[in-house]
């Protein structure tokens, strides 16, 4: 804005108050709550998407958080809110633009949400690892992580749970079916993001080092839940 203010010969002050700008003026305030509703997803989901993630990642998000405020049936143009807006938009959203959690996984993992008890429950059924799950060069186990965040766009304020498999072998055998837990608060008022990604490890000699491959490393969103 200001290399466009100093062009055009248009002050800043002018901007901020003249009459004749008052639609630059919502479009800045809007774009700015979009942007900060982006940037918000991206630091709750930081610990499951800190190797599922692309470039332009944010960029993405943001295109996202701006449907979603133009989406606002309440709110007047430039007074919009992403709270107020159609937050389904985010369901099935891909961290990696590279890799989606279906396209690596190749398991049905049904996920519900209960708002009064606050829990997500994930339910991973038995499956073999090598038929059902994508493999990535060099990988030796992997693991499943669920994350869920009760948020407040608008305050920017969030509660958050996460949730693993322990590390599972890259092999034939059946895994044991599990549910994984996401205790958030009872009744909340608050949009219900959940999300489920798949990590890729390799052992040398009893320890794990966490494989950085973009091209598998997946994070999804797989619930959004709004309050009434």
């Amino acid at each position: 804005m200001a290399k466009t203010a100093s062009t055009s010969g248009v002050s800043g002050d002018r901007i901020k108050n003249d009459s004749a700008f008052e639609r630059t003026r919502e479009n800045m305030a809007e774009f700015s709550r979009a942007g900060k509703a982006a940037k918000l997803l991206r630091s709750i989901f930081r610990d499951v998407t800190i190797n599922a993630k692309d470039k332009i990642t944010q960029a993405r998000l943001l295109k996202v958080t701006s449907r979603i405020l133009i989406a606002d049936p309440v709110n007047e143009r430039g007074a919009r809110t992403v709270n107020n807006g159609d937050l389904q938009q985010l369901h099935n959203f891909n961290f990696n633009v590279r890799a989606g959690i279906s396209d690596v996984l190749f398991v049905r993992c049904p996920v519900s949400f209960n708002r009064t008890t606050g829990e997500v429950l994930l339910n991973i059924p038995s499956f073999v690892p090598r038929n059902s799950v994508q493999q990535a060069r060099g990988v030796t186990h992997f693991r499943l992580v669920a994350a869920a965040a009760a948020i407040n766009f608008d305050s920017e304020q969030y509660v958050y749970a996460m949730q693993a498999t322990p590390e599972l072998p890259y092999n034939s055998d059946p895994t044991q079916a599990t549910t994984l837990t996401l205790a958030l608060p009872a009744n909340s008022t608050d949009t219900i993001v959940a999300v489920l990604g798949i990590e890729y490890y390799q052992k040398v000699n009893s320890r794990s080092y966490a494989l950085k491959t973009g091209e598998h490393n997946a994070t999804s969103i797989i619930l959004v839940d709004k309050a009434s």
